[in-house]
C-alpha cells in the first residue's frame, strides 16, 4: 500500500512505484473519491492499473483485485514463454 499523501496528487505515489523495477509491472489499484475527471484521469497516465470510486462496494473491489492479480500472473506467463521461445529459436 502506497499513500499518495494528497488525493488530489495521485500521480507523485503512482511515479515512486513505477520508477522501481519491481513497480514497473506491478498491478495498482486506485481507490478514488475524486469525481474530477482530470484527476482520475492523471492516475491512469500515471500508472494505475484500475480505479474504483469510493464509497465501493466490497464484492467489486474484491472482483477488480482478483481480475488485476488474475492479469499480473498472465502477463507474467506470457513473458516467461515469449522468453523461452525466443531461446529456443535462437538455439535452431
Amino acid at each position: 500500500r502506497q499513500d499518495g499523501g494528497n488525493l488530489g496528487h495521485p500521480h507523485i505515489a503512482l511515479q515512486q512505484i513505477r520508477r522501481r523495477r519491481e513497480g514497473l509491472a506491478l498491478p495498482i489499484l486506485v481507490a478514488t473519491g475524486e469525481e474530477e475527471s482530470h484527476i482520475r484521469n492523471d492516475a491512469i497516465k500515471y500508472g494505475a492499473s484500475s480505479l474504483v470510486s469510493k464509497p465501493f462496494d466490497g464484492a467489486v473491489l474484491t472482483e477488480l483485485a482478483c481480475n488485476l492479480v488474475k492479469m499480473y500472473r498472465l502477463k507474467r506467463q506470457l513473458e516467461a514463454y515469449q522468453a523461452r521461445v525466443s531461446s529456443e529459436l535462437q538455439v535452431a
